[in-house]
């Protein structure tokens, strides 16, 4: 079987998923070593956290995994990826292990992104599942009208807008739970920026996008004007109004 591998993941999500009309892009990235790359896929699993990015070779893609268990422990696969293959709202792209002796008519392994872009509460991302020889079909985290997903190396932070209310949501790789604040304020410049602030003193301040316009993000918590914490993000992903639209 002839494998068509047209595809260069050195691009966006966008690229990845069909846009919808008039809504919204995505862009996720994520951090290898100390330099930013432009990924295809962020997976936020209940244990895990999955990633798949460009290795600067066409077709040819890096499958990072760290366990929220032990986020310093990184494995990283190569796969190749396949043509797409749409089908009921959604793409389905083959991955292929790099080892001879692949059975490619009768593989399992695939991504599937499904447009959910431009539902009525605005900005949101695509639904993402995997099926792959490592780590079984993952199912990852997904909401309506989330316009942020990160991971820093403790927690998974979550943006929601919509109707003009804009919510805070941490999930915390310890099990301990996490914290969810509304009433955020969006503002843009040079650098994106999410705040919130709770009754009792604490504020919590999301940078998206480096202070030269490159990728890059961070958390900080405050309270009561004294820094308590800032977290650098692993891999996010973000949506915002296509070019041209409002």
């Amino acid at each position: 079987m002839t494998r068509n591998l047209a595809l260069t993941l050195g691009l966006a999500l966008s690229t990845l998923s069909a846009a919808a009309p008039g809504s919204f892009t995505q862009s996720t990235f994520v951090l290898d070593g100390n330099r930013w790359q432009p990924a295809a896929v962020l997976c936020d699993a209940p244990d895990r956290v999955i990633t798949l990015s460009n290795s600067g070779a066409a077709s040819i893609a890096v499958y990072r995994r760290f366990f929220k268990a032990n986020p310093a422990r990184v494995t990283r696969t190569m796969y190749s990826v396949g043509a797409p293959d749409g089908a009921a709202g959604s793409i389905y792209r083959p991955l292929y292990p790099l080892q001879d002796g692949v059975d490619t008519n009768t593989y399992t392994y695939y991504i599937r992104t499904s447009n959910v872009q431009g539902t009525a509460s605005g900005e949101t991302m695509d639904r993402v599942s995997l099926n792959t020889p490592l780590d079984g079909r993952v199912s990852c985290r997904w909401a309506s009208g989330v316009v942020f997903l990160g991971v820093t190396g403790r927690r998974t932070v979550i943006v929601r807008a919509s109707n003009g209310r804009v919510t805070y949501t941490s999930r915390d790789f310890d099990g301990q739970g996490g914290v969810t604040v509304t009433g955020g304020q969006h503002t843009t410049g040079g650098q994106e920026e999410y705040t919130w602030t709770t009754p009792d003193g604490y504020a919590y301040r999301l940078a998206v996008g480096g202070v030269s316009g490159g990728p890059g993000a961070t958390l900080t918590v405050s309270r009561n004007g004294k820094t308590l914490g800032q977290e650098g993000f692993l891999a996010y992903s973000v949506s915002r109004p296509a070019r041209g639209q409002p």
